[in-house]
């Protein structure tokens, strides 16, 4: 029997014929609405009027043109004496009676009946009217699902009835290959149309009862457990199932006012169930299973020419994600061959979620401000206040699935301390006007020092040891606080003291070029370690600090590690 096939075709019939009927209905109720509006406009007039009227009759009656109130009175007392008294005594005279007063009274009284049936007729039509519209608005046309001949419930289409079956076949254990035995277990049904209330309308897992009730299954009353709308098993006592379900949650730490649940969504649904092994379990089996894992680790064993994008790629996964997983290897681009490695953790049967509020602090880091300063050359600075970090406390919303940290939102934000922002003076004040940056004498670098082009001492022998630079000192007068700029672009590698060099700085160049200035001025010194210079940028002034006999500058230019002689990279000769 191809329930859904007859289903299906029943529905598409009563459709079509609800569409057909629905359309002449809707043309009905026009006609109907347009007939109407004037019959109940002239009712309501006429009961106005015959009030009118009545009104009238009564005052007339009270003046004494009509019969009298007590005699009108006394002989309807009597008449109803009479036909009470033949009712009891001789019933079968009773009609004769009746008839004989009905006629009596419509002609002695033919004004009253004539006025309380124009009354009577409007007034019994517009309660029929409103009667009948008040019965079919309440009305709701619903499918009558039958199983011979009892009736199984009320549903509202077709897909509340698949429904309710497809529960059925679940409780029953008939599913898939078994589909058509399940249909048959359940009992034959049959449809028909009918008019219900609104609460009369049978849910799902009512009816779902019903037809379990009507199979041939032997069926007890237990509780079934789903998981993600999916029957998992049925148990006699719900609280056992609980309780195995609850011990999975409390091996988890819910203290400091965590939430810990369930990802998936189980349902306790009290009904009818086949009392076999296969459905009905007990608690330790429905503990097993929900302890167990859906799927187990799986490894991948790596091929030759395989790399870990590669790997990574055809399993869906990043390289930081593969690697996260493979800790304990150590991972280059060339894998070993034969080496297995993990591409997906085993998945428990259940997923536990943990919710709670976490409490840590965050590091603010410092801005560093730049404060234009004229007292300092172009290309120099100076820090004038240390910058230091500021804390603060972030309190955040974090989920844990299955001890995994997968989301994190922030709740609130105090800071603890403000960062303090670091200071540092710019130069912008220009070298000497009398300076040029460029090299007069055609060398490759500029002359090192500002107003300073006497050369004390030359590269070569002195005292019985190498003199490995020149000193550069001035004509006339001291070269004392003389600007001293960097000869060519480069990062500064040392910029400090030195027993011999004193204070110092030494640049590197590239290609193996490094130049060096020394004996320069103590806490002139304007760059720092790591800092990139241009040609012409002062880094110092001239001093004599370290081991000089006189304010100067030494300065040095050692190629591949070995000091030669600066001259020539001067245009000297």
């Amino acid at each position: 029997m191809n329930t859904d096939g007859i289903f299906s075709s029943f529905l598409d019939f009563a459709e079509a014929v609800g569409g057909v009927c629905l359309s002449v209905l809707s043309k009905l109720l026009h006609i109907l609405l347009a007939l109407t509006v004037r019959p109940v406009l002239f009712v309501l007039k006429c009961i106005v009027s015959l009030v009118i009227r009545f009104g009238k009759y009564l005052s007339k009656s009270i003046s004494g043109q009509l019969d009298g109130e007590k005699y009108f009175t006394g002989r309807l007392l009597r008449a109803s004496k009479n036909l009470f008294g033949t009712l009891f005594h001789t019933p079968r005279e009773f009609p004769k009676l009746l008839s004989f007063y009905l006629r009596k009274g419509l002609k002695q009284y033919k004004r009253v009946f004539r006025l309380a049936l124009s009354l009577f007729v409007p007034a019994a039509a517009l309660t029929v009217m409103i009667v009948v519209i008040s019965v079919f608005a309440n009305a709701n046309v619903a499918l009558q699902i039958n199983a011979g001949n009892e009736i199984l419930g009320y549903v509202s289409g077709e897909n509340e009835y698949l429904e309710a079956r497809d529960k059925a076949k679940q409780r029953l254990g008939l599913s898939g290959e078994n589909t058509k035995n399940s249909v048959d277990m359940l009992p034959k049904i049959t449809f028909s149309l009918a008019l219900i209330k609104i609460n009369e309308f049978t849910g799902s897992d009512a009816l779902c009862d019903n037809l379990i009730e009507h199979s041939e299954a032997n069926i007890v009353n237990a509780c079934g457990i789903y998981i993600n709308g999916e029957f998992l098993c049925s148990v006699k006592n719900e609280a056992d199932a609980k309780r195995v379900f609850n011990s999975i949650l409390e091996e988890y730490d819910s203290s400091d006012g965590a939430i810990v649940s369930f990802v998936q969504n189980i349902d306790y649904v009290e009904g009818l169930y086949p009392d076999n092994s296969d459905i009905m379990w007990d608690s330790l089996t429905l503990a097993k299973t929900v302890n167990s894992t859906r799927s187990a680790n799986v490894y991948h064993t790596v091929e030759k020419g395989e790399s870990i994008s590669y790997i990574a790629d055809k399993y869906g996964l990043t390289m930081s994600e593969l690697i996260s997983m493979n800790p304990e290897h150590t991972y280059s681009y060339a894998l070993t061959v034969g080496e297995k490695l993990l591409v997906s953790d085993a998945k428990s049967f259940l997923t536990v979620k943990v919710t709670k509020t976490e409490v840590t602090t965050e590091t603010i880091p410092f801005k560093t401000v730049e404060l234009q300063s004229d007292a300092l050359y172009k290309g120099s600075s100076r820090t004038v206040l240390k910058g230091s970090n500021g804390t603060d406390q972030v309190t955040s919303l974090v989920t844990y699935i299955d001890g995994k940290k997968v989301s994190s939102e922030e709740l609130s934000r105090i800071t603890l301390k403000e960062p303090v922002d670091k200071r540092v003076q710019v130069g912008t004040r220009a070298p000497d006007e009398n300076y040029t940056v460029t090299p007069s004498q055609g060398g490759m670098f500029i002359w090192p020092a500002v107003n300073a082009t006497n050369i004390n001492s030359p590269y070569g022998y002195r005292w019985g040891k190498l003199h490995a630079g020149i000193d550069i000192g001035s004509s006339s007068g001291t070269s004392l606080g003389k600007l001293v700029v960097a000869a060519a672009e480069g990062t500064v590698i040392v910029s400090g003291t030195h027993s011999s060099y004193g204070y110092y700085v030494r640049i590197d160049h590239g290609n193996g070029l490094q130049t060096l200035y020394a004996h320069c001025l103590a806490g002139s010194l304007m760059v720092k370690s790591g800092e990139k210079v241009y040609a012409g940028q002062p880094i110092a002034r001239v001093g004599m600090t370290g081991y000089a006999t006189g304010p100067h500058l030494h300065f040095e230019v050692r190629l591949n590690g070995n000091r030669v002689n600066p001259s020539p990279y001067l245009g000297l000769r």
